[in-house]
């Protein structure tokens, strides 16, 4: 589809995965999977569905020297957008809109996390295609959401409502953040809701327009920046105005607020690895039972990441142990 670009979020500050993801280095980062960072496995994942010019990164301009030195190759680097200050996913949406549609007009905007692991990816790029013509056709914010398989209490929840069309779409009945344990076996028990995977497809004009409703406060001082997207002022200005907007997500601010949204009800593998449990699931096992990555030695059902050292770890099960120059981090799995 002409004038269809893909976004891709990394500015995480590296809350998740410690000690192995750090506010220098967070999860997006990091190359414990196949030698090669999410961000960079995102963005080759993406190039199934829209050509590499087409695909941006939004990310905080302390991350700059990583960017610029370890993106995928052959990215353009005038298609990273930097961010000032962190304030969460309304405002880095919102900044990303207004720049595109400056460059390009009222296409297609894809939103898409840098730090999630996803297999499947035949099935992945046909649902990205359909949420795209749906969005197109019918101008309403369409998301991606995958059958939940464990009642996790860490993820969104989306309700699913009526079926829009085709089997695998519906109207969005309503959104849930994090539930408790016992609600979130509840909906893995009903069938009507599924994880939020964070993935938003929708014209630039649609997600404006609800900014301008929702969130004015953050539309209208990004919006008085825009006549310096793309010169040498931008990013001074913009660090003014980042100092007064608020920091919520697109979720809360947004999403929580639409009423017309529709949801691609997705069966492909999805993991926003936001734990190392999280990510052993999908880590090939050894004869033991053990996930082992560079120089660990294992006996027992456990996990372990070293850096440098050797480290060995005998008759102990269910443990979790990342060595890094800074830090030994040991903890029980759950």
């Amino acid at each position: 589809m002409e004038n269809c670009h893909a976004v891709i979020m990394a500015g995480g500050s590296g809350t998740r995965l410690w000690p192995l993801s750090t506010e220098s280095r967070p999860k997006q980062f990091l190359d414990v999977i196949n030698n090669e960072s999410f961000l960079n496995q995102t963005i080759k994942r993406l190039t199934n569905n829209f050509r590499l010019e087409d695909i941006y990164v939004i990310s905080n301009i302390k991350y700059s020297n990583i960017l610029g030195n370890e993106i995928y190759k052959g990215f353009n680097k005038d298609n990273i957008i930097y961010e000032p200050i962190a304030k969460n996913t309304a405002a880095c949406i919102v900044y990303a809109a207004i720049k595109l549609k400056k460059r390009y007009g009222n296409g297609i905007m894809c939103i898409f996390p840098s730090d999630h692991y996803i297999e499947n990816t035949e099935k992945f790029k046909k649902d990205v295609e359909t949420a795209i013509e749906l969005a197109s056709e019918t101008k309403k914010i369409v998301l991606i959401g995958v059958q939940p398989t464990s009642p996790a209490t860490g993820y969104g929840y989306i309700k699913k409502g009526n079926i829009a069309g085709q089997e695998n779409y519906f109207k969005v009945e309503s959104f849930i953040e994090k539930p408790r344990y016992e609600v979130a076996e509840e909906y893995l028990e009903d069938g009507r809701y599924l994880w939020n995977t964070g993935i938003y497809i929708f014209l630039i004009d649609t997600l404006l327009e609800y900014s301008k409703q929702f969130i004015p406060e953050i539309y209208d001082r990004i919006k008085t920046c825009e006549r310096y997207f793309d010169t040498s002022y931008e990013l001074e200005k913009l660090t003014n105005v980042y100092e007064e907007i608020p920091k919520i997500s697109i979720d809360y601010a947004v999403m929580t607020k639409v009423k017309d949204a529709f949801c691609i009800n997705s069966d492909f593998y999805w993991n926003d690895v936001g734990t190392w449990e999280s990510l052993v699931q999908f880590m090939p096992h050894d004869q033991n039972g053990n996930v082992i990555i560079k120089s660990s030695y294992l006996i027992g059902n456990s996990y372990s990441n070293s850096s440098e050292k050797r480290v060995t770890i005998e008759d102990i099960n269910n443990l979790i142990v990342i060595e890094t120059a800074d830090e030994i981090f040991i903890k029980k799995m759950k």
